[in-house]
């Protein structure tokens, strides 16, 4: 069996995201967390994944200029619209304010509305832990939430 470099797939990836449109910084990232899920086995949420995240670019239904803005602050709990920016940076995004006000108040949780699929939820438990906190991440996609 031939194998591919980890750092030679990501580069790959990053290529296609970039010529979809992403500006280089977001592809990079974009590219680590796909590669990242296939390499670690999780073949649902990785590599398989990059022609349709290129297709959803191209028909426009990811903005990938878009920045997460804040919608309301409840103190421990801040809620964003993603603004139907890449998924992958938008849960980035909300990992990071969730640890940053688990920071001044114990807990910390961000709701994310109008986003884009956000792939593995485990890449963020890993963010937070990484930081030396526990996370619980969820999604309310209809493939999640069975009648």
């Amino acid at each position: 069996m031939t194998r591919i470099a980890f750092d030679e797939m990501k580069d790959t990836v990053k290529r296609a995201f970039v010529l979809a449109g992403l500006p280089e910084a977001k592809a990079d990232f974009c590219a680590q967390i796909h590669t990242e899920s296939s390499r670690d086995g999780v073949y649902s949420h990785g590599l398989n994944r990059v022609e349709r995240f290129v297709d959803y670019i191209k028909k426009g239904w990811v903005e990938v200029n878009a920045e997460p803005t804040l919608a309301n602050n409840l103190g421990s709990l801040e809620i964003y619209n993603g603004n139907l920016g890449p998924g992958i940076l938008n849960a980035r995004f909300a990992m990071n304010r969730a640890t940053d006000i688990a920071e001044i108040n114990g807990p910390g949780m961000v709701s994310l509305n109008n986003t884009t699929h956000w792939m593995r939820g485990g890449a963020y438990g890993w963010q937070a832990a990484d930081k030396g906190y526990i996370a619980i991440c969820w999604t309310n996609t209809e493939s999640c939430m069975p009648a």
